[in-house]
């Protein structure tokens, strides 16, 4: 079996404040995956500073696949 970013779309919220997962490797893993990158000035915990940033990204995704 292969991994599903291997095969499924994939959308990536790079936090470019990150101090936990810099946002080098969070770029890396995202061109690996080949998924639709955003980025966002923000911490680690981007999807509580930024929910609204979360929210387009999800709606993005959800679009594209429909």
């Amino acid at each position: 079996k292969q991994a599903g970013w291997k095969t499924v779309p994939t959308w990536v919220l790079v936090a470019r404040n990150d101090h936990a997962l810099p946002p080098a490797l969070q770029r890396t893993m995202a061109a690996r995956a080949k998924a639709r990158t955003t980025e966002v000035a923000s911490s680690h915990a981007l999807m509580v500073s930024h929910p609204g940033a979360v929210a387009d990204a999800v709606r993005d995704a959800y679009r594209s696949t429909r």
